[in-house]
């Protein structure tokens, strides 16, 4: 019976504050679309408690929540691996702009960041400085250089020289 009263106290509640709007709104453009929303909203009041009962009964609402949490966590992981990418993309770039605006040599990077516990450290950075044939590299020096600007460890930073 409370469940009655409430219904028809919500019903009567939403029709006196959509009277109200419709009166306090003023004649344009918007009033043309915003009496279908009300009556709609209305509509939906009426009938929550009629769907509400057939959805509980069929379980619906447990088996959406399951299906949520599932799919919930497989969106954070493809988010945390997009982040990942992301990182590693933007490092393996910052890297190379590194090395030409220091040393004037173009070089391919791929930086490899961690994953679960180590989610968003720097694993690894892999370097490919593109160097003329005769042309010096000093490696070692480009490698400090890279660990106080990255802030990394030297044994981290692998450097080798090769054409594509």
């Amino acid at each position: 019976m409370d469940l009655l009263r409430e219904w028809i106290a919500r019903i009567a509640g939403i029709i006196i504050l959509f009277t109200l709007c419709d009166m306090i709104m003023i004649e344009g453009t918007m009033k043309k679309y915003i009496k279908p929303i009300f009556g709609i909203v209305l509509v939906l009041a009426i009938i929550r408690p009629i769907s509400g009962n057939i959805t509980s009964r069929l379980g619906f609402e447990q088996n959406y929540s399951a299906y949520g949490a599932e799919f919930s966590d497989e969106m954070t992981l493809k988010q945390k691996e997009t982040i990942r990418e992301v990182y590693e993309n933007k490092l393996a770039d910052e890297t190379e702009k590194l090395i030409m605006a220091k040393y004037k040599m173009p070089s391919v990077v791929k930086a490899i960041a961690g994953e679960k516990e180590n989610f968003g450290d720097i694993m690894s950075i892999q370097i490919r400085i593109e160097a003329e044939e005769g042309e010096v590299v000093r490696i070692e020096e480009i490698k400090k250089y890279l660990e106080k600007q990255l802030e990394i460890q030297g044994d981290k930073i692998t450097i080798f020289v090769g054409k594509g």
